[in-house]
């Protein structure tokens, strides 16, 4: 006969182990299971990482081209417009109550009219208000004076030289204070952008 005592006592032990072996299988794969989280976890957190990286890498492109066009822009207001005017502001030739005859074979006169008109083309690269004011009123005044007749200038002449003197002043001082400003931000700019003191200008 079957002591059940016994039967139940082995059944018990039978269990104990069945449910030890499984508790094993079951800590095994929860602890692969772990491993393979935390394996993608770090996965994750290190392509964050390069992403974060291409980010900063991105906006420093963002901000070196940003600045190259900063530079192209200053240095051709530099070189096209502000350039040209200061280094001629002395000149008499060039700054004088006349408009220029394109038609002329006189090389001053082609070097006076091929001069102002560069100038009129590269009159949009500043971005100085007052650089363009100082130069739309400077040419009004080169046309207005020379639209007056004989005898406008005869009663009015000398009052006409000061107003052309006025605006050739102003645009002067004008000329002045701008290349001193774009000197000052082309030399930030260089600075920013790394370029070596030997290839300025």
């Amino acid at each position: 006969m079957v002591d059940w005592n016994q039967a139940s006592t082995i059944a018990t032990a039978v269990g104990t182990i069945a449910l030890a072996i499984f508790a094993g299988f079951t800590f095994k794969g929860l602890k692969d299971q772990m491993k393979l989280l935390y394996d993608q976890a770090n996965a994750m957190k290190r392509q964050a990482d390069i992403m974060e990286e291409q980010s900063k890498l991105m906006l420093a492109d963002i901000e070196y081209d940003r600045l190259v066009k900063r530079y192209q822009r200053l240095r051709e207001e530099m070189d096209k417009l502000v350039m040209p005017l200061y280094n001629r502001h002395d000149h008499d030739l060039t700054f004088r109550r006349h408009l220029s005859d394109r038609t002329s074979i006189d090389p001053k006169e082609h070097d006076y009219a091929s001069f102002w008109d560069a100038i009129r083309q590269n009159a949009y690269l500043t971005q100085s208000p007052d650089l363009r004011l100082a130069l739309s009123n400077y040419f009004q005044t080169l046309e207005s004076l020379f639209s007056r007749t004989n005898e406008e200038w005869r009663e009015k002449g000398a009052t006409f030289e000061k107003i052309y003197d006025g605006s050739k002043k102003e645009l002067i001082k004008n000329v002045e204070i701008r290349c001193r400003e774009l000197e000052k931000e082309i030399i930030e700019v260089e600075k920013a952008l790394k370029i070596n003191e030997g290839n300025r200008h």
